[in-house]
């Protein structure tokens, strides 16, 4: 038997394995899971303070350039407030909490909602990446709007 000299040919290149619209798709998951573990841990934190909450007073403050940061924790109800340094404040002493309230003054802000408020926040943070809609219409805004004026308008009635 006589040998070929002829070199065998080889198959055409295959697409790379790791294609870059590949890699994007895996990088927006990874992503994604890891917004929604920081969120569930939040979650966690959030919880753990509306316990605590009820067995007495947490607070953290901390002073930044022009102003001094404030957030505490009582009976279920977490407030955060922030005020310039040596101007006097007009905004009430901390009392038993409403169920919601937003405070303006000029030398700062304060800002107090139940617990229940930002756990529901940080769940919706962590699952909307999740959710993916193709297409909306006239409608569906339309239904948003509605749910939100319905949710802000219940906060006025209720405070």
């Amino acid at each position: 038997m006589a040998q070929s000299n002829t070199v065998p040919e080889l198959a055409p290149a295959a697409e790379p394995f790791h294609s870059p619209r590949r890699h994007l798709r895996h990088a927006r998951h990874a992503c994604r899971a890891a917004l929604s573990l920081a969120c569930a841990g939040l979650y966690l934190v959030l919880m753990v303070a509306w316990v605590r909450s009820y067995y007495g007073v947490d607070r953290f403050n901390a002073a930044l350039q022009s102003h001094r940061v404030s957030l505490e924790s009582w009976r279920g109800v977490i407030q955060v407030s922030a005020h310039t340094p040596g101007v006097p404040r007009n905004m009430p002493p901390l009392r038993p909490p409403p169920a919601f309230e937003l405070s303006w003054a000029a030398s700062g802000f304060r800002i107090r909602a139940p617990i229940w408020l930002y756990g529901f926040l940080v769940i919706m943070l962590g699952v909307a990446p999740w959710i993916t809609i193709k297409s909306f219409g006239l409608r569906t805004m339309l239904l948003a709007f509605t749910i939100g004026a319905l949710f802000l308008g219940a906060i006025v009635v209720w405070t």
